[in-house]
């Protein structure tokens, strides 16, 4: 008994169509020429092909190449091995050409996956198989046909599609061609329908089939007429099952019924033996070897033409590659309570529960990026479980990540979720063998991968919230051999990405310069500690912290540290109020401040157009100092208002309402100096215009601005840091202290505004008073890279967005409320665009934007701490060299790869 293996090489490659491999006739006298051209001992050799069972052996390989050198055979395939080594083998056996020399393929049992040691490392089947990205995989083909062409094999063998769930797979086999490799299937299994090979549905280069369905043959598996009949134009390739007690006939019995090849044993031993056999064996007649020896030279011949022909050159980046297919293995198998995509973060409570691993405090950490999360742990869940299952229902979203479970061993947690379920949506996040999703299919929404490795820790978080899409597909096969297929595709809403920076060629050693700046400032005394923020292409590429709270403090800064972020209030607080209410119709930049604020309307002021006010040349003066009008009294953490006159170096003091006062006293206050003859003021920084401004919006909101904020952007964009008055939500630790003020409050001001006229409005106005984070004022300035857009809402039209961040003049270099780069004051980096839009802050704060590069920067720092007076940040320039770097870390990669 022998199992029959026929081998079948079929042109589909370079050309537009190639059809069935042919016979072709016009070569027989080549054909002739060779097979007379070899010996008796050769004619039989070429007809054997030994497959190495193992590579890696020296001892094996010696016996290869006496088997090969000596034997002459025609072929060999190989299955493992190192690939240089391989490599080696083969360049020193092609010193030789065909046909002389034997055709050497790669055996690929696992589709997706090159099988010899120190080859690229690529995905794994368990995640190609999810993804829905065609060219994705039609790249990855070709990386691992370029490999196969890199270390010489002249074709591989593979299994045919197997299954409907294989759809992918003549996409793989694409990529495959277009690096140049012949492909050859491993099995007939659905390659004969309808007694006829089908092999041009299948786009393979060529087809090698290793075990071959006879039934077609009706008893007669070598008949050439037959072979005609079906379609089939090959070679055969017949396995004998070998026996201690073989002879050579076993072989020549296998040619005689019509086998075209036969694969000698992989114990080399016994295919050296079978060999010597052979040659003493009466063979059989010279007909059958002739017209096996032609077809097999035939064979071998185009082969070769074909290796001949270079394959696609193109340039794919392998560590891009491997990414991709992270990030598009992600599967939704449920969304049936229409959860995803989250969008409205204010809308949600959110909580999370998980293990205690490692994994599971990143998967924490990462969620934290994106919003406010109340994190609970399984250990605890199951000692309290009740409580815990009532403590839990009190938020609307519940994010379960079960991965660190066991599976076989959790119906209880399982159980008491779907208590949960009942009142909460849980989203079951599992990482791991697939044969667990029936336990979870019961839940409405199931976000799954195919393993536990770290980086889905840090995926998975961005897809929950929308920073990278879902697309991932899952086919499930039945038992009737139907398909199901589960996945449902999420789009991406904007938010900020985490990792995958290969793609943005951003270099990260050059980011490093960086930390060596902040920490020589740091040493000098410049500021105690700061955060620093960089994003690209909506990636978060740089999100570090330095130094401590104060310089004697052993209190870290940390990502979550809060700071009071000064004037960057005016275009974080003030300037979007008048973006809603622009793009509302509620005010028109072009109307004057008059026709919004009573007190103005009969004043000097009146005509002051709201685009002069955002522009800092509405001639109001730079700023008047309230604040010496103000007595602080400890007992009441109130400000009273000083009288004229005093006693004894004490003032008669008198509570009033400070808002009321300070818009009136601005009502009075005289215009600047620097009026122009042609009408209009010079460009004067001023910090009443935005008071101003802040009272305006509030007019027109008919709310306070802190609240609508909240409401309307802060809360909704997940800046769940940001916000005036700290130390209502926050515990004092968390935030940065600013400075020793002997001149106000007689103490060190931490949690409260800075600036001494924000203070007596209670820390709300529109020039200062704002606290925050990097990270959040990193989310704000991204929203306004995308015109308006974050997290799959729109805050504000863009035109409204362009409006604002566009220079309005030739005299005057600000936008509305924002500043734009000016090389004589270095406000902003060299490399800045004419487009980039920014603003700085007195306590040691900046960001910038630029849209021609989509690049946000963000640095935070308390450099007033515990004196104003130290201008070490501002005379060292330190945060301009810092967005230097930034822009080195792309821009000086991108010339050199130029170059």
């Amino acid at each position: 008994m022998q199992r029959v293996i026929g081998l079948f090489f079929f042109m589909f490659f370079f050309y537009p169509v190639f059809g069935s491999f042919a016979l072709i006739k016009s070569k027989l006298s080549y054909e002739d020429s060779v097979y007379v051209s070899l010996n008796k001992r050769e004619r039989i050799s070429k007809l054997l092909v030994l497959s190495v069972g193992d590579f890696h052996k020296e001892q094996d390989l010696r016996k290869v190449n006496d088997i090969v050198n000596t034997g002459h055979i025609g072929g060999v395939i190989i299955s493992n091995g190192e690939k240089s080594e391989v490599k080696q083998w083969i360049s020193s056996l092609k010193s030789t050409s065909f046909p002389q020399r034997p055709f050497v393929a790669l055996n690929l049992p696992e589709l997706l996956s090159f099988p010899l040691d120190g080859g690229q490392e690529l995905p794994d089947r368990s995640k190609i198989e999810l993804l829905t990205d065609d060219s994705l995989i039609t790249d990855l083909g070709f990386l691992i046909g370029r490999q196969i062409r890199e270390v010489g094999f002249d074709m591989v063998i593979l299994d045919p599609i197997k299954t409907k769930a294989d759809w992918w797979i003549s996409k793989y086999l694409e990529g495959l061609k277009s690096a140049g490799v012949a492909i050859v299937a491993g099995s007939s299994d659905g390659l004969i329908k309808d007694n006829k090979i089908q092999v041009d549905q299948l786009k393979y280069a060529g087809v090698f089939v290793n075990k071959l369905d006879t039934s077609v043959f009706e008893g007669e598996p070598y008949d050439l007429e037959k072979r005609k009949e079906i379609g089939f134009s090959g070679l055969f390739l017949s396995k004998p099952e070998y026996s201690d007690n073989f002879s050579g006939d076993i072989c020549f019995q296998a040619l005689e019924k019509g086998a075209d090849m036969v694969l000698l044993p992989q114990n080399i031993e016994l295919a050296k033996d079978i060999l010597h056999t052979l040659f003493s064996t009466k063979p059989p007649k010279n007909k059958i070897l002739k017209e096996k020896g032609k077809q097999v030279i035939r064979f071998k011949r185009e082969l070769d033409l074909l290796n001949q022909q270079e394959g696609d050159q193109r340039y794919i980046d392998i560590e891009n590659i491997n990414e991709k297919a992270l990030f598009g293995s992600v599967v939704l198998l449920k969304n049936e309570s229409g959860i995803f995509p989250i969008r409205h973060l204010d809308k949600y409570h959110f909580a999370s529960i998980s293990g205690n691993t490692i994994e599971d405090n990143t998967f924490r950490k990462y969620i934290d990026k994106y919003t406010g999360v109340a994190h609970y742990d399984f250990g605890y869940f199951r000692k309290n479980t009740q409580k815990s299952v009532e403590t839990l229902h009190h938020f609307d979203v519940v994010l379960a990540n079960i991965t660190s479970l066991n599976l076989e061993q959790s119906d209880d947690i399982l159980f008491y979720l779907k208590q949960i379920n009942e009142k909460s949506h849980v989203v079951v996040i599992y990482s791991g063998d697939k044969k667990y999703i029936e336990k979870l299919l019961d839940f409405e929404t199931i976000l799954w991968t195919p393993s536990n490795e770290d980086n889905y820790v840090h995926l998975i978080p961005q897809n929950i919230f929308g920073a990278r899409k879902i697309t991932g597909r899952l086919h499930w096969v039945s038992a009737q051999d139907s398909v199901l297929v589960m996945g449902e595709t999420i789009p991406e809403t904007g938010r900020f990405k985490y990792g995958n920076i290969t793609g943005l060629q951003v270099d990260t050693d050059e980011l490093f310069k960086i930390d060596i700046v902040v920490k020589d400032a740091i040493e000098m005394g410049a500021f105690p500690g700061c955060q620093v923020f960089m994003a690209k292409n909506g990636t978060v590429v740089y999100n570090k912290s330095f130094g401590h709270l104060t310089y004697d403090s052993t209190e870290h800064v940390d990502n979550e540290t809060i700071y009071d972020i000064a004037s960057i209030t005016k275009v974080v607080a003030t300037v979007p109020s008048l973006m809603f209410l622009a793009d509302w119709n509620k005010i028109s930049l072009e109307d004057s401040l008059g026709s919004y604020i009573n007190e103005f309307a009969n004043s000097d002021k009146s005509g002051v157009k709201l685009t002069d006010l955002l522009t800092h040349q509405s001639g109001l003066k730079s700023y008047l100092p309230f604040w010496r009008h103000a007595e602080f009294d400890p007992d009441g953490d109130d400000f009273r208002f000083k009288l004229p006159g005093r006693r004894r170096y004490k003032y008669k003091t008198l509570s009033i309402n400070w808002a009321d006062s300070i818009r009136s006293w601005i009502v009075a206050s005289g215009f600047n100096s620097l009026k122009k003859d042609s009408g209009g003021y010079e460009y004067l920084y001023s910090d009443l215009g935005f008071m101003v401004l802040k009272d305006l919006a509030e007019n027109q909101l008919n709310q306070s601005i802190d609240e609508f904020l909240s409401q309307n952007l802060f809360d909704p964009m997940g800046m769940s840091s940001t916000g005036y008055a700290p130390l209502c939500r926050f515990p004092i630790d968390r935030i940065s202290p600013t400075e020793k003020d002997d001149y106000l409050r007689n103490s060190l001001v931490w949690g409260n505004v800075h600036d001494r006229n924000a203070a007596l409005l209670d820390g709300i106005s529109g020039h200062a008073g704002l606290f925050s984070n990097a990270s959040d004022l990193g989310k704000y300035m991204q929203m306004l890279l995308q015109k308006g857009y974050y997290g799959g809402n729109r805050y504000f039209s863009e035109q409204t967005v362009q409006k604002f961040i566009k220079k309005q003049g030739d005299s005057n270099r600000r936008a509305l409320g924002w500043d734009k780069p000016d090389s004589l004051v270095e406000n902003a980096s060299k490399y800045a665009s004419d487009k980039a839009f920014g603003h700085s802050g007195f306590t040691g704060t900046i960001v910038w934007a630029d849209p021609e590069y989509d690049l946000v920067y963000v640095f935070l720092s308390n450099r007033v701490y515990p004196d104003a007076q130290n201008n070490k940040l501002i005379q060292n320039n330190i945060r301009t060299r810092i967005h230097d770097i930034m822009y080195e870390s792309f821009l000086v990669q991108n010339d050199s790869k130029s170059d």
